[in-house]
């Protein structure tokens, strides 16, 4: 299953994704970057959503 990107939040050191699949779960990627060349954080969470 591949999740579909619902929106992108960017500013100058932070790049957030988020992604869904059929409503069923979403996926949130956050990165963050230093004034450097290296990623120092790149966190992906997966909230999971159970239907009533």
């Amino acid at each position: 299953k591949l999740f579909e990107q619902q929106s992108i939040y960017s500013n100058r050191n932070v790049y957030v994704e988020s992604y869904s699949n059929n409503n069923q779960s979403i996926r949130i990627e956050i990165k963050c970057y230093s004034n450097r060349t290296s990623v120092f954080f790149n966190e992906t969470f997966l909230l999971l959503f159970h239907t009533l």
